[in-house]
Protein backbone atom coordinates (compact mmCIF):
# COMPACT_ATOMS: atom_id res chain seq x y z
CA UNK A 1 0.00 0.00 0.00
CA UNK A 2 1.55 3.54 -0.86
CA UNK A 3 -0.38 6.78 0.89
CA UNK A 4 -0.32 9.68 -0.70
CA UNK A 5 -1.39 12.04 2.01
CA UNK A 6 -0.97 10.67 5.79
CA UNK A 7 -3.12 13.40 7.31
CA UNK A 8 -6.84 12.07 8.80
CA UNK A 9 -7.83 10.26 5.83
CA UNK A 10 -4.85 8.94 4.80
CA UNK A 11 -3.44 7.65 7.82
CA UNK A 12 -6.85 5.85 8.74
CA UNK A 13 -6.76 4.52 5.02
CA UNK A 14 -3.52 2.88 6.12
CA UNK A 15 -4.42 1.74 9.51
CA UNK A 16 -7.34 0.13 8.67
CA UNK A 17 -5.51 -1.83 5.80
CA UNK A 18 -3.09 -2.35 8.00
CA UNK A 19 -4.84 -4.51 10.47
CA UNK A 20 -6.58 -6.43 8.10
CA UNK A 21 -2.95 -7.61 6.97
CA UNK A 22 -1.77 -5.18 4.23
CA UNK A 23 1.62 -3.70 4.40
CA UNK A 24 1.93 -0.08 4.37
CA UNK A 25 5.58 0.21 2.01
CA UNK A 26 5.10 4.64 1.21
CA UNK A 27 3.49 7.33 2.69
CA UNK A 28 4.06 11.33 2.35
CA UNK A 29 2.77 14.29 3.45
CA UNK A 30 3.90 18.08 2.99
CA UNK A 31 7.59 17.50 4.07
CA UNK A 32 8.01 14.93 1.55
CA UNK A 33 7.64 11.04 0.87
CA UNK A 34 9.11 7.88 2.38
CA UNK A 35 9.57 4.59 1.43
CA UNK A 36 9.93 1.12 3.07
CA UNK A 37 9.81 -2.05 1.47
CA UNK A 38 9.71 -4.14 5.01
CA UNK A 39 6.50 -1.79 6.04
CA UNK A 40 6.12 0.87 8.09
CA UNK A 41 3.99 1.63 11.13
CA UNK A 42 0.71 3.86 10.51
CA UNK A 43 -0.34 4.02 14.43
CA UNK A 44 3.83 5.01 15.07
CA UNK A 45 4.23 7.38 12.42
CA UNK A 46 0.69 9.25 13.21
CA UNK A 47 1.72 9.46 16.72
CA UNK A 48 4.60 11.38 15.49
CA UNK A 49 3.00 13.64 13.60
CA UNK A 50 1.23 14.28 16.24
CA UNK A 51 3.57 15.14 18.03
CA UNK A 52 4.69 17.76 15.42
CA UNK A 53 7.00 15.61 13.36
CA UNK A 54 7.30 15.49 9.87
CA UNK A 55 7.86 12.53 7.59
CA UNK A 56 10.43 13.13 5.68
CA UNK A 57 12.69 13.59 9.47
CA UNK A 58 11.08 10.84 10.97
CA UNK A 59 13.55 8.21 9.77
CA UNK A 60 10.76 5.38 9.10
CA UNK A 61 11.40 5.20 5.30
CA UNK A 62 13.70 6.41 2.50
CA UNK A 63 13.49 9.48 0.85
CA UNK A 64 11.58 9.38 -2.33
CA UNK A 65 10.39 11.98 -4.98
CA UNK A 66 6.49 12.78 -3.77
CA UNK A 67 5.35 12.00 -8.14
CA UNK A 68 7.28 8.63 -7.27
CA UNK A 69 5.02 7.43 -4.80
CA UNK A 70 2.13 7.18 -7.18
CA UNK A 71 3.91 5.20 -9.49
CA UNK A 72 5.64 2.50 -6.86
CA UNK A 73 4.74 -1.37 -7.67
CA UNK A 74 2.10 -1.87 -4.98
CA UNK A 75 -1.58 -3.69 -4.70
CA UNK A 76 -3.42 -0.83 -3.26
CA UNK A 77 -2.57 3.50 -3.81
CA UNK A 78 -4.13 5.58 -2.07
CA UNK A 79 -4.32 9.22 -3.43
CA UNK A 80 -5.62 11.02 0.26
CA UNK A 81 -4.40 14.65 -0.21
CA UNK A 82 -4.76 16.30 -3.61
CA UNK A 83 -6.95 16.69 -6.90
CA UNK A 84 -5.60 15.89 -9.97
CA UNK A 85 -2.43 13.92 -9.00
CA UNK A 86 -3.57 10.98 -11.18
CA UNK A 87 -3.08 12.35 -15.17
CA UNK A 88 -2.93 11.37 -18.36
CA UNK A 89 0.86 11.94 -17.78
CA UNK A 90 0.86 9.61 -15.27
CA UNK A 91 -1.89 6.92 -15.15
CA UNK A 92 0.02 4.27 -17.71
CA UNK A 93 3.08 4.64 -14.88
CA UNK A 94 0.41 3.44 -11.97
CA UNK A 95 1.21 -0.10 -11.14
CA UNK A 96 -1.47 -0.56 -8.52
CA UNK A 97 -3.98 -2.33 -9.70
CA UNK A 98 -6.70 -1.27 -6.52
CA UNK A 99 -6.81 2.90 -6.70
CA UNK A 100 -8.76 4.08 -3.12
CA UNK A 101 -9.82 7.49 -3.60
CA UNK A 102 -9.65 9.14 0.16
CA UNK A 103 -9.19 12.99 -1.24
CA UNK A 104 -11.67 14.89 -3.41
CA UNK A 105 -11.20 14.02 -7.51
CA UNK A 106 -7.40 12.93 -7.07
CA UNK A 107 -7.95 11.20 -10.61
CA UNK A 108 -8.59 12.99 -13.89
CA UNK A 109 -11.19 11.36 -16.37
CA UNK A 110 -8.18 11.15 -18.94
CA UNK A 111 -6.66 9.12 -16.65
CA UNK A 112 -9.87 7.05 -15.41
CA UNK A 113 -9.77 5.97 -19.11
CA UNK A 114 -6.02 4.53 -19.13
CA UNK A 115 -6.34 3.39 -15.88
CA UNK A 116 -9.33 0.96 -16.96
CA UNK A 117 -7.41 0.25 -20.18
CA UNK A 118 -4.55 -1.53 -17.85
CA UNK A 119 -7.30 -3.37 -15.71
CA UNK A 120 -6.94 -1.20 -12.36
CA UNK A 121 -10.27 -0.40 -10.15
CA UNK A 122 -10.61 2.90 -8.87
CA UNK A 123 -13.18 3.25 -6.19
CA UNK A 124 -14.25 6.89 -6.10
CA UNK A 125 -14.34 8.54 -2.30
CA UNK A 126 -17.52 9.48 -2.06
CA UNK A 127 -19.55 6.11 -3.71
CA UNK A 128 -21.01 4.55 -0.32
CA UNK A 129 -21.98 6.37 3.15
CA UNK A 130 -20.48 3.92 5.68
CA UNK A 131 -21.00 5.71 8.56
CA UNK A 132 -23.08 3.44 10.13
CA UNK A 133 -20.68 0.53 9.89
CA UNK A 134 -17.40 1.61 11.36
CA UNK A 135 -17.80 2.15 15.31
CA UNK A 136 -14.74 3.83 16.36
CA UNK A 137 -11.63 5.54 15.29
CA UNK A 138 -8.24 3.93 15.67
CA UNK A 139 -6.57 5.15 18.72
CA UNK A 140 -5.82 8.86 18.50
CA UNK A 141 -7.21 9.50 15.12
CA UNK A 142 -9.87 11.75 16.58
CA UNK A 143 -13.49 12.93 15.62
CA UNK A 144 -12.13 14.66 12.38
CA UNK A 145 -10.83 11.37 11.21
CA UNK A 146 -13.69 9.27 12.04
CA UNK A 147 -15.48 11.65 10.36
CA UNK A 148 -13.37 11.39 6.99
CA UNK A 149 -14.01 7.65 7.47
CA UNK A 150 -17.96 8.21 7.69
CA UNK A 151 -17.62 10.49 4.66
CA UNK A 152 -17.78 7.80 2.16
CA UNK A 153 -14.41 6.28 2.61
CA UNK A 154 -14.84 3.77 5.01
CA UNK A 155 -16.67 0.54 2.67
CA UNK A 156 -13.80 1.23 0.10
CA UNK A 157 -11.69 0.36 2.72
CA UNK A 158 -13.38 -2.12 4.47
CA UNK A 159 -14.03 -3.51 1.07
CA UNK A 160 -10.08 -3.76 0.25
CA UNK A 161 -9.48 -5.41 3.59
CA UNK A 162 -12.04 -8.19 2.52
CA UNK A 163 -10.52 -8.75 -0.59
CA UNK A 164 -6.55 -8.71 1.25
CA UNK A 165 -8.18 -11.21 3.69
CA UNK A 166 -9.37 -13.51 0.72
CA UNK A 167 -6.26 -13.14 -1.08
CA UNK A 168 -8.18 -12.28 -4.13
CA UNK A 169 -6.31 -8.46 -4.92
CA UNK A 170 -4.78 -9.89 -8.03
CA UNK A 171 -7.90 -10.80 -9.97
CA UNK A 172 -9.85 -7.98 -9.46
CA UNK A 173 -12.08 -6.23 -12.01
CA UNK A 174 -14.94 -3.76 -12.75
CA UNK A 175 -17.21 -7.02 -13.05
CA UNK A 176 -16.13 -8.34 -9.75
CA UNK A 177 -16.22 -5.11 -7.85
CA UNK A 178 -19.64 -4.59 -9.29
CA UNK A 179 -21.17 -8.41 -8.19
CA UNK A 180 -19.79 -7.86 -4.85
CA UNK A 181 -21.97 -4.96 -4.21
CA UNK A 182 -24.99 -6.95 -3.07
CA UNK A 183 -22.54 -9.18 -0.60
CA UNK A 184 -22.03 -8.70 2.66
CA UNK A 185 -19.21 -7.46 4.00
CA UNK A 186 -17.54 -8.39 6.97
CA UNK A 187 -16.07 -5.31 9.14
CA UNK A 188 -12.41 -4.54 9.96
CA UNK A 189 -11.90 -4.73 13.59
CA UNK A 190 -10.82 -1.38 14.73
Amino acid sequence: VAVQGFGNAGYVSAYLLQEAGARVVAASDTSGAIYNGNGLDARALSRYKQGGGRLAESGAGDLIAPEELLELPVQILIPAALEEVITERNASRIKARLILEAANGPTTPAADAILADAGALVVRAGTVDAARALPAAPDGAGAEAIDVVRGGKGLALIWAAFVLDQHRIQTWSHQDYKASVGFRIPLVPV
